[in-house]
C-alpha cells in the first residue's frame, strides 16, 4: 500500500530583467515534479495572450519553503 504523500510548500517567484516578484504564499504540492509541472502549465498560460511582447527572459524560480532554489522554468 502506497504511503500518503506529504505536501510541501513551493514558491513560484518570477524573475525578469533583474527584477524579482516574490511569491510569499506558495502552493502545497506533493513533490518538485508536480511543482515543475504546475510552473510549465502556468508558463503556457502566461505566453498565450502576448506572443512576442517585451524584451528579456522571464523565469519562474521554484523555491522550497526554506528559500532554496530548486528549479527554474522559462515563461517566455
Amino acid at each position: 500500500m502506497p504511503k500518503p504523500s506529504r505536501l510541501q510548500r513551493f514558491h513560484f517567484n518570477i524573475r525578469k530583467n533583474g527584477n524579482l516578484l516574490i511569491d510569499r504564499d506558495g502552493v502545497l504540492l506533493p513533490d518538485i515534479g508536480d511543482a515543475i509541472a504546475e510552473a510549465l502549465l502556468c508558463a503556457q498560460l502566461q505566453r498565450a495572450p502576448s506572443q512576442g511582447g517585451g524584451s528579456g527572459r522571464k523565469l519562474f524560480e521554484i523555491m522550497d519553503n526554506n528559500g532554496k532554489l530548486l528549479a527554474t522554468v522559462p515563461i517566455d
